[in-house]
């Protein structure tokens, strides 16, 4: 029997991380940040201070709010892609929940592969790298800063189907626990729950094996520990 994970590993973990996002794109060669922000986030003073320092080390960084009140649909994602390709840009910096997230990988592979998104729907139809991104969650229950996963809404048959596959990684993701704090209790609590069913049904899957047990009886006994202190959120 073999194992084969596919993980985006490029991470940096560590409290305070995001307050440094300047000085991380520049260390990884970057000069033309482009910023979606989720619209909750865009409003914490974290990310007040975050977007005087980018202004202050970059010229003409684009940011784009993303709406999280409704799942991101397909006409959306071709919204927020029009509107990036406006602006040249050698990295996209997703900051938010996994709507957010979902939306910066789909419009950094979509600006390198030509078509309507809709016909990229399922796996691994992107058959070109899309420019870098780095994923900066601001909630902790979706982990689409580490999947190959972005899922939308087709409004015409609403059915959620997203853009899957090996060329849907994250370049780098950011684990930092202070963009979590200004996260609303009602979703802080529904992302716990959200990370809960995922260990559950990956425990109990019929392709769970030795290692995924060990990674979800470790994350079970975490959440259990800790998920009463949202609480006072």
């Amino acid at each position: 029997m073999y194992f084969n994970f596919l993980i985006n590993s490029n991470v940096i973990v560590g409290n305070g991380t995001f307050r440094n996002i300047h000085k991380i794109i520049k260390q990884y060669g970057y000069s033309y940040p482009l910023f979606l922000v989720a619209e909750g986030f865009a409003k914490s003073n974290l990310w007040k201070i975050v977007f005087k320092k980018i202004n202050d080390n970059f010229n003409k960084t684009k940011i784009i709010i993303i709406s999280a009140k409704t799942e991101p649909t397909y006409n959306s994602l071709r919204r927020n892609l029009a509107e990036a390709k406006k602006t040249y840009c050698d990295v996209i910096i997703g900051v938010g929940g996994g709507s957010c997230l979902d939306t910066a990988k789909a419009v950094a592979v979509l600006i390198k592969n030509k078509g309507d998104p809709v016909i990229y729907r399922g796996f691994n139809k992107i058959k070109k790298k899309g420019i870098p991104t780095i994923c900066v969650p601001t909630t902790a229950g979706t982990g689409s800063e580490a999947t190959y996963n972005a899922s939308f809404v087709d409004e015409k048959s609403n059915i959620k189907m997203g853009i899957n596959g090996n060329n849907m990684f994250s370049t780098l993701s950011i684990l930092d626990g202070e963009t979590i704090i200004s996260c609303p209790q009602f979703a802080a609590i529904g992302a716990a729950v959200d990370a809960l069913v995922h260990i559950i049904e990956g425990y109990s899957c019929k392709n769970s094996n030795e290692f995924s047990d060990m990674f979800a009886e470790i994350g079970f006994k975490y959440i259990l520990k800790s998920i009463m202190d949202l609480k006072n959120f």
